[in-house]
């Protein structure tokens, strides 16, 4: 029998508590050491400052869509030697933006760009020639505005129309554009809005390469053919409850198709820069059943119209089979509202036709004037929810001071933020109805 001696044992006690500590310090380091490591990575997501290009442009994405053989203009090298300021959403038919919803992320930007007025910053919601938000409704399950900007608008390529020097090819030109506005009301509006956001500008594209002529009357007829369109390929229960206006400007060559159903709001408007002073050219007409020959169409069809007070406030009453009442509908034309439309409300839209050069529009103004910032010409599109409280002259003239004056004063977007907001009720109670607004500049 051995026998250990007790100084002995306490020694090699202490020697195993020391491995111990020392495999417990490791492991602790280790931990702390991965914590870091992760708390660096957590940091680089989700807290990154933001960063903007100073006074630089991207170029156009290039993908499959846009490099194939199949792409507009052969592999879309017109557009290509342009720049967009913004991260071009390109597409077979053109550069896409879909006005998000004004979020406090969003909101963060607009005040980091403020520091910085004047440069080029790029946001995938506008840039220093483009800008477009919507905002949802104060009591709204959802936000049923939608709207569009499609800057370059592009026809896919005409196997008849292959020369550039072809006057037809050139009808394609980089600056043309299409924006519009789509205001969905109803239980289902929301969809009808989406759809046309999702649907309508491609239409009208495939159809105008179908064209052998681009004359003012052929793209009138594809006009009206694709809202007409449209709306009848909705799916019944959307088409019965719910609708949607759709205003649109159109821009081939030099000139600008206006096409209206309902009562959201485009316009083009014009800056004299030497005045201080926009003033607006043209606007789509509001479609209101009081009008006369709306409300001869619809009570010839047995439709019924109700006309307040306040004409402009006037609706047409059918009955909704789908909700198994009477409703009213505040306008004259739109798209949806089958139950409306057996008894007169249409989706034919009222177009209207004005060329940018034409001498009415600057009567004591040269083109050069115009290039050198001297006047200039942009559009706008919104939905009621904006023009019920803020004037369209009042827009135009906010709008002219970021899109001219070389931006040092307020950026495009951060003056449509500034616009929504001045929308809003300053008490939360109120209602206010979701608002969407877009501007566009139109480079000559």
């Amino acid at each position: 029998m051995v026998l250990i001696s007790q100084p002995y044992r306490r020694r090699r006690k202490d020697r195993t508590a020391s491995f111990v500590v020392s495999q417990f310090v490791y492991i602790l380091c280790c931990l702390s050491i991965c914590l870091v490591i992760i708390g660096y990575a957590i940091k680089s997501i989700f807290f990154q400052k933001r960063h903007y290009p100073s006074s630089t442009t991207i170029s156009t994405v290039s993908n499959s869509s846009s490099s194939s053989s199949s792409s507009p203009y052969g592999s879309m090298s017109r557009y290509q030697e342009a720049s967009y300021s913004f991260p071009c959403n390109l597409n077979s038919f053109g550069c896409i933006i879909r006005p998000p919803e004004l979020t406090n992320d969003i909101r963060l930007d607009l005040e980091e760009i403020k520091q910085v007025l004047g440069e080029n910053v790029a946001l995938a919601y506008g840039d220093l020639n483009t800008a477009g938000l919507t905002l949802q409704g104060s009591d709204h399950s959802e936000n049923q505005d939608r709207g569009i900007i499609v800057s370059p608008f592009v026809v896919p390529d005409r196997s008849n129309h292959k020369n550039e020097n072809d006057d037809a090819w050139l009808h394609g030109s980089k600056h043309d554009f299409l924006i519009g506005i789509f205001d969905g009301h109803g239980t289902l509006g929301h969809v009808v809005s989406q759809y046309l956001q999702d649907h309508l500008y491609s239409r009208i594209s495939m159809k105008l390469s179908t064209l052998d002529s681009w004359s003012e009357t052929n793209i009138k007829h594809v006009l009206n053919e694709t809202f007409v369109e449209i709306d009848g390929e909705l799916p019944k229960k959307v088409g019965m409850d719910g609708g949607s206006t759709a205003s649109i400007i159109l821009r081939i060559g030099t000139k600008l198709f206006f096409a209206n159903v309902g009562d959201s709001l485009s316009f083009l408007a014009k800056y004299d820069k030497k005045a201080g002073v926009a003033t607006i050219v043209h606007q789509n007409r509001f479609d209101k059943p009081h009008f006369p020959e709306e409300k001869v169409r619809i009570e010839s069809m047995g439709g019924k119209v109700f006309i307040p007070p306040h004409p402009m406030n006037s609706r047409v009453v059918a009955f909704n089979p789908v909700r198994k009442e009477m409703v009213s509908l505040g306008m004259s034309r739109s798209i949806g509202d089958w139950s409306h439309g057996k008894v007169g409300v249409i989706a034919e839209p009222i177009i209207h036709v004005m060329d940018i050069l034409d001498e009415s529009i600057f009567p004591t103004f040269s083109k050069d004037d115009v290039r050198n910032d001297t006047m200039g010409l942009f559009v706008v599109a919104g939905s009621d929810g904006l023009f019920d409280r803020r004037r369209p002259q009042y827009v135009a003239q906010q709008y002219s001071q970021c899109l001219f004056n070389n931006q040092i004063k307020c950026h495009p977007v951060v003056k449509t933020a500034e616009l929504i907001d001045s929308a809003v009720p300053k008490v939360s109670k109120v209602y206010h109805d979701d608002i969407t607004v877009m501007a566009l500049r139109v480079i000559l």
